[in-house]
């Protein structure tokens, strides 16, 4: 089972990138997806997985079977401000992770 500190590392590259990739919102998320469907919603604290599991059916939502084998593509099917609204809910994600990494490392 993967640690917090691994989920962390994948969601801080995740942010990383959505942050310094060039496009909009729906480029952002094709160019993290991969990061993101390494990671196991149920490995993630029990209060994270509805918020993970969100993220990645909103994203997987309408596309065909075509635009899920291909390696990149844009997310003809969400609009910018859906993607938006993912970006905000991965940060969370990774804050809230980022708090019980601090908690641990002060017991």
């Amino acid at each position: 089972m993967p640690s917090l500190q691994y989920i962390n590392s994948k969601l801080s590259d995740a942010i990383y990138t959505l942050t310094t990739h060039e496009g909009d919102a729906r480029k952002r998320i094709a160019a993290v997806l991969p990061k993101l469907k390494i990671l196991n919603p149920n490995t993630f604290p029990s209060n994270l997985v509805k918020d993970y599991k969100w993220i990645m059916e909103t994203i997987e939502r309408g596309r065909s079977k075509v635009l899920r084998e291909m390696p990149d593509y844009n997310l003809p099917h969400i609009h910018n401000s859906t993607a938006s609204k993912v970006i905000k809910k991965i940060i969370k994600i990774q804050d809230e992770i980022q708090v019980l990494l601090d908690k641990e490392l002060n017991v």
